[in-house]
């Protein structure tokens, strides 16, 4: 039996699909003439009500420390939502601290300590951010004089909180959630500033670079943020435009790099000055064949040495178009600015 008081009978509709059954209605806000409503509670409206029950793999807790919590405030409200969590989902994991591009592994090193968490309280992944900022007083030549040197120091950060979790839970996962870059005049702004085409290049190459270097160091999930921004809401960080839903050169190399770099492709570093600063290469092996990972971490164009047919290519003339063929001419492959590319190698 299901009672739905003040529900005219006309509206409501009842589905039994498999094992569920739906009922939906409305129950109508009784209009006053000359109201206006500011804010009100939703006693009324349309509801829909299913036997279904959602279930959740995986439950990151908070968000960005929420603004400034303590290690020690946060390790006691992580243990109290979870404890509550598992009553009622005994299977969901937990991800926690999802800091906000980590200064140092401080954090981490509290958080991770089992001496610091409740009896029986798992922690199953911990997850951080990093996002490379372009300036107001940046332009496309600058983007990558700035925002490599800030991967590097993430990447550095990234080692010791690897440090830490290896003492201290080596059983802990890692996912570096959210990645990617913004443009502080089109961050929060409902009147953005114009977003440059070689600006959607630019964070793909940071995008490129950084999900490359923390393979190499193992870590488990690295995820690009976010799939649709908008103006007041990090246009600057979004995968798609906002007003039509086609790709952009963000979301394009993420398609490269699911597409070339697969589970159980072998990762192999370049030997140190093989090839010139301006561009970061990274060697994928497999059983069947071997590739190169190459980006440009400049605005300019850039000639790389490859013995090689063809690329698969993102760059400023493909934008957020299909991924292009470039072909390697003369054993050399040139690259325009901000460009990415997987080489195939002979």
């Amino acid at each position: 039996m299901l009672e739905l008081p003040g529900i005219d009978p006309a509206s409501v509709d009842v589905v039994a699909a498999g094992q569920a059954l739906t009922v939906t209605g409305e129950r109508e806000r009784p209009r006053i003439a000359g109201a206006r409503y500011l804010a009100m509670e939703i006693e009324y409206g349309q509801f829909h009500r299913s036997g279904r029950r959602y279930s959740f793999p995986y439950w990151e807790v908070l968000n960005e420390l929420e603004h400034g919590l303590t290690p020690e405030s946060y390790t006691q409200l992580y243990d109290a939502i979870v404890t509550e969590i598992r009553k009622v989902s005994p299977q969901t994991k937990f991800v926690g601290v999802a800091q906000a591009t980590p200064g140092n592994a401080s954090y981490f090193s509290y958080f991770l300590d089992p001496a610091n968490h409740q009896p029986g309280v798992p922690i199953d992944m911990i997850s951080y951010h990093f996002y490379a900022h372009a300036t107001a007083s940046n332009t496309p030549d600058t983007y990558g004089s700035t925002g490599f040197p800030r991967a590097d120091a993430f990447l550095a950060v990234v080692d010791e909180i690897e440090a830490a979790r290896l003492q201290l839970a080596p059983h802990v996962r890692t996912t570096v959630d959210e990645t990617g870059t913004i443009m502080d005049t089109a961050a929060t702004q409902s009147d953005p500033a114009p977003i440059p085409n070689a600006y959607w290049n630019y964070s793909s190459a940071i995008y490129a670079y950084v999900f490359a270097n923390l393979a190499l160091k193992g870590i488990d999930v690295v995820g690009e943020s976010q799939l649709v921004g908008y103006p007041s809401q990090y246009p600057s960080v979004s995968m798609v435009d906002w007003n039509t839903g086609r790709p952009n050169a963000r979301y394009r190399v993420l398609q490269l790099l699911l597409e070339e770099m697969r589970p159980g492709c072998g990762l192999v570093p370049p030997a140190a000055g093989a090839f010139p600063d301006s561009c970061y290469v990274l060697g994928l092996s497999t059983p069947q064949d071997r590739k190169a990972l190459v980006v440009n971490k400049t605005n300019d164009d850039v000639a790389i040495s490859v013995d090689g047919p063809t690329a698969r290519v993102v760059d400023q003339v493909s934008a957020g178009g299909p991924i292009r063929i470039q072909h390697v001419t003369n054993g050399q492959l040139v690259l325009g600015g901000y460009a990415v590319a997987i080489v195939n190698l002979r």
